[in-house]
């Protein structure tokens, strides 16, 4: 249920096509084991318009070198990238921290090399840059979302504005994005809780 919910980012009239029951689990049907680009058709095909990826707090899936490969190709051909569920963006690594490969692992050595070959061609600074900015947009997703729910001055959206605050100060060249965040955090928290409250002193020190 937490995994169909995490892709409202795409809209109602999606048509999702997942990774992991495309592959056969049956060790006498596995015919296509040896193929390293057996996602690649439907990752690149003209009728695949996104790519999703569903993360838990810890961002784990970016721990395996087959989740990257496939952000890897999707990057090659254009495909945006859409992350969700936002809530578990905000209390990942990942509003700091980048695409890590040396944390990466694979089960077969040879895939591990042949992947990482892969990424040496395209630059691990580029899809780096795809990731950031599909996390950004989660963000902004997560924004509207609590506006719609909450209200503007809600504490909700206070929380939202930080998060892209947390993430512009580490990610965005533009340093004004950062302050207009965490002024309009600071804004709608003072409003809720008064100069006194612990939160707002927090929210004074970004």
């Amino acid at each position: 249920v937490e995994d169909v919910e995490a892709l409202a980012c795409l809209g109602d009239d999606a048509w999702v096509w997942i990774c992991c029951f495309a592959m056969t689990q049956d060790p006498s049907r596995l015919e296509l084991l040896d193929d390293s680009e057996v996602f690649a058709e439907a990752l690149t095909a003209p009728t695949t318009r996104w790519q999703v990826l569903i993360v838990d707090q810890e961002a784990s899936a970016l721990n395996r070198l087959w989740v990257l490969f496939e952000v890897l190709r999707a990057h090659e051909h254009g495909k945006p990238l859409c992350m969700a569920p936002p809530e578990a963006i905000v209390k990942s690594r990942l509003q700091w921290s980048n695409i890590q490969l040396d944390n990466a692992t694979a089960a077969v050595p040879a895939d591990r090399d042949y992947i990482l070959e892969q990424f040496e061609k395209v630059g691990l600074a580029r899809v780096n840059e795809t990731l950031m900015q599909a996390v950004k947009q989660c963000l902004y997703f997560l924004l509207r979302r609590v506006k719609t729910r909450y209200g503007d001055r809600s504490l909700e959206v206070a929380r939202a504005h930080r998060y892209l605050g947390t993430y512009c100060v580490s990610f965005d060249s533009e340093s004004h994005r950062c302050v207009q965040h965490y002024q309009k955090a600071l804004e709608i928290m003072l409003e809720n809780h008064g100069e006194r409250h612990l939160d707002v002193a927090q929210a004074q020190t970004d």
